[in-house]
């Protein structure tokens, strides 16, 4: 008799359904056609709003037990943004600044802000883990994008080869399409 194997085996939600199973999606508890029925709002806003701090809890959720790193990274960024703004962008809005007097920033609530600061300690924490021993490639990068960009700030391409003319260095040359094509190679 052959040995059972040690996989497999009956998982949650396997196996075919009973007649008349609904399955269970995020928007089951939301009464579609009411909602649909309600007029659009002159603003959506206010209406966002009104469902901020939760909306701070679900990604505080996402970072402690989600089941996919790259939705951590997400959620994380997501606090981060919301607590601190954007990561800089390095020399995209410098040019501007004599005009405007100060970065523009985008307004939010104190409170919300204040809340999703709570969380940024936890937020970078779980960033640093992810990107250090995520399985998934894709996720450990965009976890440590995400560190350099908050970190350091992101660096406008245009600007790469300015700070290197001033700092003394020079970048190699960008290939032509004439450099790339072997057969001119041997020509040459």
């Amino acid at each position: 008799m052959a040995e059972k194997s040690k996989r497999g085996g009956a998982r949650p939600g396997a196996g075919r359904k009973p007649k008349g199973h609904v399955a269970v999606a995020p928007i089951a508890g939301i009464d579609i056609a009411a909602v649909m029925a309600l007029p659009a709002p002159s603003a959506v806003e206010p209406e966002a709003r009104a469902h901020a701090k939760s909306s701070i809890e679900a990604l505080v959720k996402i970072v402690m037990h989600g089941n996919v790193e790259s939705a951590r990274v997400v959620a994380c960024n997501t606090i981060l943004d919301r607590g601190y703004g954007k990561a800089a962008t390095e020399g995209v809005i410098d040019a501007f600044l004599p005009f405007l007097g100060t970065a523009p920033t985008a307004p939010a609530q104190a409170d919300i802000r204040a809340e999703a600061r709570r969380y940024a300690n936890l937020a970078i924490s779980t960033l640093h883990r992810v990107a250090q021993t995520s399985p998934s490639e894709s996720a450990r990068v965009q976890a440590a994008r995400s560190l350099l960009d908050r970190g350091l700030g992101t660096v406008a391409p245009a600007q790469i080869a300015a700070q290197a003319a001033s700092a003394g260095h020079q970048l190699p040359a960008m290939p032509t399409p004439a450099d790339e094509d072997p057969l001119t190679r041997l020509l040459q």
